[in-house]
């Protein structure tokens, strides 16, 4: 069954614990820190599987979770990674982020294979911390926090050739005709009521090529199937803009109907590139072929090829024309040019780790942000004196001190690292 639409949560594994261990053998009473360190959460991965061309096999599951890393343990023991959790989706899924309302992803051709939603990093087992200056670190840290993300998954099949035009005019007998594609054909509109996905074998050469069901005037104000395959277009490279012979009379108002609702629907599928395909010419006489060719090619400024589906009579020479129109054509462009939503970049980590900066409030709320400063303090336990030694350590080596110095900070006011709330503290 068909299904271009999902909406899913997907968790990441949470990182494991680090060890708090002392070696302690018959020979060595002293020997040391030698708690290990976490493992990492599981990743949640987006694949591409060139076998689907539907969402469908997502339908029935709400919520994805990765497994958390191991903890740590004595005797530098590391915790075992997370296993990750692979969803496979068609070529062509676009992923949205839910509550921000923005576009993350791409998952096609060129980037088949996404990290949509990081584990968390193991913390450090306390052998981590040990120094000549701290030889008996008595704290470790604890797994860093997964992610969780609302997604909707929208799957825009990728086709080199998208074939359009209005209900029973041979869309589904030509497909039928020029690829593997079987689509199930009958006397009556609306027949195909799903797009049908096709390779065509020509000369040596493969294409790929959709049929896109549901285009009548008003379709992209929700009429017949409604504009829900129109989106299923603009990631072709070139369209089949297939006319009846057999209705003389509605040949150029359907034609101009259909343009019209392409181009309410997209700027961008307006300009794709079309060839006119007049199908049923077993229908028409020599002349009034000619008459009508004519007319099409001067109505429309695009190639006409006629042919006859049923029968098979022109699709050769349709397919030649079609591989040299491709062989003129870019790679087909995965994000349209007119898209509100932004270009699909997931969120990268800061290329400089030791980056960070202040944010001050209204209310005189100072806050430290940086993903590395926020990342230590979210993995160590307030509670442990020895642990908070560390955090004063990293804000003195990173200039954070100074910087909240000037900010009018005395010993024992409360600033935030992220969402923490620390008490400042003076460099003795």
């Amino acid at each position: 069954m068909f299904c271009d639409e999902v909406h899913i949560e997907v968790i990441s594994g949470r990182g494991g614990n680090g060890a708090m261990s002392f070696r302690r053998e018959k020979y060595m009473p002293k020997g040391g820190p030698d708690g290990g360190d976490g493992g990492k959460g599981g990743d949640i991965i987006l694949q591409v599987n060139p076998n689907l061309n539907t969402l469908y096999h997502l339908k029935g599951k709400r919520i994805f979770t990765a497994k958390t890393g191991g903890h740590g343990m004595g005797n530098d023991m590391h915790g075992r990674n997370g296993e990750d959790v692979l969803i496979e989706v068609p070529e062509g899924t676009l992923v949205y982020d839910e509550i921000k309302g923005a576009l993350i992803a791409d998952v096609s051709a060129e980037t088949p294979r996404i990290v949509i939603c990081n584990g968390g990093r193991g913390g450090y087992g306390n052998a981590h911390f040990a120094s000549s200056t701290r030889k008996t670190p008595r704290f470790a840290e604890t797994g860093d926090i997964s992610e969780v993300k609302e997604l909707k998954l929208e799957l825009k099949l990728i086709a080199d050739i998208g074939i359009i035009g209005f209900p029973s005019v041979g869309k589904s007998t030509l497909i039928a005709a020029i690829s593997n594609a079987r689509p199930k054909i009958a006397a009556y509109d609306f027949t195909t009521l799903v797009p049908n996905l096709g390779v065509a074998y020509h000369k040596g050469e493969t294409f790929v090529v959709s049929d896109i069901p549901g285009l009548i005037e008003g379709a992209s104000d929700g009429k017949g199937l409604g504009f829900q395959f129109l989106k299923h277009i603009e990631r072709c490279r070139l369209l089949l803009h297939v006319v009846d012979a057999g209705k003389l009379d509605d040949i150029i108002k359907n034609y101009d109907a259909i343009r019209n609702e392409l181009d309410t629907y997209s700027s961008v599928l307006i300009e794709l590139p079309e060839i006119i395909v007049l199908n049923k010419i077993d229908l028409l006489d020599e002349e009034l072929l000619n008459m009508l060719t004519t007319s099409l090619e001067k109505h429309t400024g695009a190639p006409v090829m006629t042919i006859s589906s049923a029968t098979h009579m022109g699709l050769d020479t349709l397919q030649d024309h079609i591989l040299e129109r491709l062989q003129q054509l870019p790679k087909t462009q995965l994000v349209a040019e007119d898209d509100d939503e932004t270009t699909p970049v997931l969120t990268p980590l800061e290329d400089d780790p030791k980056k960070w900066w202040l944010e001050e409030h209204e209310n005189g709320k100072v806050v430290v942000r940086g993903s590395r400063i926020e990342q230590i303090v979210r993995m160590t336990e307030l509670q442990n004196m020895e642990a908070m030694e560390r955090i004063y350590d990293v804000m003195y080596k990173m200039g954070i001190d100074k910087a909240l110095t000037k900010k009018d900070l005395l010993e024992g006011d409360l600033f935030y690292i992220g969402n923490i709330q620390i008490q400042y503290r003076e460099k003795l």
